[in-house]
């Protein structure tokens, strides 16, 4: 995850890593809702933000590790999988609690209608949530740091509308947040991390279940039951979508980008991107643009 210069002030440095969007940061008065930033961090074991007058509503999902959320005198614990709002204002600390730190999505917004968003929704008690499934949650916020790369605008159009999307998942995706989740969502999560680590590196899902300690047949039902996908074509995806990273963000050639998620065979990477992409490498580049 690239880290960005010039992060506002409000942007913690204890974050390890980073992948930020900068949009409408001005809080003046718009027209309509305004996206004002949002991304990726990987949060050290140590990060403990606490603020009083934040100027923003935003929504922050837990990817993955262990925290705590105060507000007022309540304190909520948060997993891989919680998701919690707050608005402008709100005196609010999140702390994490995992040795191993904590990575979270976040996107803050303001304007008309922003106030009304978290209010008619499930997040409106200020209590965290816990996603049964996490893959929409995680496309959409991945789509929203992906619009840094179109005109300022656009951008927050595309924005403003993937944050309607996240709320209307809510309602499907949503689980009461409660200490004792399912040991089964826990091991989901525990291997989807590896996963996400590891799969430039990885060619089967045997080798995912046997890293991991679990029996592939189980491994394959948990990814079928939570990523709603085959455990191998969810394995490919997540190869097919570094490839098209290295292909466009740092402009890899087709061959280096091939061989960094394990293809030595080019014609055969070409054929996989294009059956996960829908085109081919080539045309991929082509379409999104160096």
């Amino acid at each position: 995850m690239p880290d960005q210069p010039l992060r506002p002030a409000f942007i913690s440095r204890q974050v390890i890593d980073g992948n930020y969007f900068f949009l409408d940061l001005k809080t003046r008065k718009p027209g309509r809702l305004s996206i004002a930033c949002g991304g990726l961090e990987k949060c050290s074991p140590h990060y403990d933000v606490h603020r009083q007058d934040f100027r923003y509503f935003a929504i922050e999902f837990v990817l993955s590790g262990r925290g705590e959320y105060t507000v007022g005198d309540q304190v909520h614990p948060l997993f891989a999988g919680s998701v919690f709002a707050y608005g402008p204002g709100v005196d609010h600390r999140i702390r994490c609690i995992d040795r191993n730190g904590m990575v979270k999505y976040f996107v803050d917004f303001h304007g008309p209608g922003a106030n009304k968003l978290i209010q008619s929704s499930a997040l409106s008690a200020s209590n965290p949530l816990r996603l049964g499934r996490t893959r929409w949650f995680e496309m959409i916020f991945d789509m929203m740091i992906s619009s840094e790369s179109q005109p300022r605008q656009l951008a927050i159009e595309q924005c403003s509308h993937l944050l309607s999307l996240l709320f209307l998942r809510l309602e499907t995706d949503a689980q009461s947040d409660t200490p004792d989740a399912s040991s089964a969502f826990e091991t989901f999560k525990r291997c989807q991390r590896y996963i996400q680590a590891h799969h430039a590196q990885l060619h089967t899902v045997s080798e995912v279940a046997d890293a991991c300690h679990v029996d592939r047949a189980y491994l394959s039902r948990l990814i079928k039951r939570y990523a709603h996908e085959g455990a191998y074509q969810y394995l490919i995806r997540l190869k097919m979508q570094h490839a098209a990273e290295l292909l466009v963000k740092e402009k890899q050639a087709l061959a280096h980008a091939a061989s960094a998620v394990g293809y030595d065979d080019t014609a055969l990477f070409s054929k996989v991107f294009k059956r996960i992409h829908g085109v081919s490498p080539r045309h991929f580049i082509d379409r999104i643009g160096r």
